[in-house]
């Protein structure tokens, strides 16, 4: 009889014990969860105020293009990236345009003498860009746009398009 109430008692405090393991182990659960609830709000409304910035920024973008003469224009149009692939010249390759600025999407090469520096120009299939480079192999009606990728300069080619020039 000693040895069942023994027995009976150990099985209490292993019932006991596993319970308390238990809880403590789903209340780090839930302080886990409750972290990263706290992280995603914040990361959420770090993405709102980014998004109500770049809103504002578009729309000032869409009312300076507005108030801005246009014309359209018949160009070549090629991709380019950093690759030396793209580019066979390593003192071009640093990812560096003309201008000084970083080559990057939304970026293009023209002949400046046709398509003067900072001009904005709307290309369907690829979107705006501003003229803020120039390639060696760019002379007259010609447009080189920058892409991440070898891959994706290549996968645009060589296309012959009417653009939107804004001045």
């Amino acid at each position: 009889m000693n040895r069942l109430i023994i027995f009976f008692i150990i099985f209490l405090f292993g019932v006991m014990a596993g319970y308390g393991w238990q809880n403590y182990h789903h209340g780090l659960q839930i302080a886990k969860i409750k972290t990263q609830i706290e992280q995603n709000h914040e990361f959420i409304k770090f993405l709102l105020e980014t998004g109500d910035i770049l809103t504002r920024e578009l729309d000032e973008f869409k009312e300076d293009l507005q108030a801005k003469q246009s014309y359209e224009m018949d160009v070549k149009i090629r991709g380019y990236c950093n690759s030396p692939i793209c580019i066979n010249d390593v003192r071009w390759q640093d990812g560096m345009t003309a201008t000084g600025t970083i080559a990057r999407v939304g970026v293009c090469a023209a002949d400046w003498s046709v398509i003067p520096i900072g001009t904005i120009i709307y290309i369907e299939g690829y979107g705006f860009c501003r003229v803020e480079d120039r390639g060696g192999k760019v002379k007259g009606n010609h447009i080189d746009l920058f892409f991440n990728t070898y891959k994706e300069a290549k996968g645009w080619g060589l296309q012959n398009k009417k653009v939107k020039i804004f001045l």
